[in-house]
């Protein structure tokens, strides 16, 4: 018996190099409560600053996107363009990454989303990570930062 909580315990630490702590998805209920404002519309553009600090590629920046829908919130309107923030990274140090979160996912210019944003001073924050939800792919090329 002992061998085998030995050898459990060994095939469990051989994995555990292979979990990451990346941002765990929020559920759509999630997403709902936790934002301002939700709309429907075009990624028209997607802007980005990238930093290199360290052993980490950064990016911040801005999907632009034109209102065909809004779903919740009293400020914007169908007609309307909306910036919302969001930050990436990733790991371009040597060897193996520490554990991390890449920050949001993205869609591509062109495609047909559902943004969920949270009101922050004077402009809108996406929700993290996975608050673009694609609706509609576009047929343009992929041009995500």
């Amino acid at each position: 018996m002992r061998q085998v909580v030995a050898a459990c315990l060994l095939v469990a630490m051989a994995f555990a190099g292979d979990v990451s702590a990346e941002i765990a998805r929020q559920s759509k209920e999630k997403l709902q409560a936790g934002s301002t404002d939700i709309v429907l519309g075009k990624v028209k553009a997607i802007t980005a600053k990238e930093t290199k600090g360290g052993q980490w590629r950064k990016a911040v920046g801005m999907v632009e996107v034109f209102i065909s829908k809004v779903e919740k919130g009293d400020k914007l309107a169908a007609g309307e363009a909306v910036h919302g923030r969001y930050w990436t990274q990733r790991w371009i140090g040597k060897g193996d990454p520490p554990t991390y979160g890449s920050g949001h996912q993205l869609p591509n210019q062109g495609d047909e989303v559902r943004v969920y944003l949270k009101r922050n001073g004077n402009g809108y924050d996406i929700l993290l990570p996975n608050g673009v939800e694609v609706i509609g792919k576009s047929k343009e090329t992929n041009n995500t930062p």
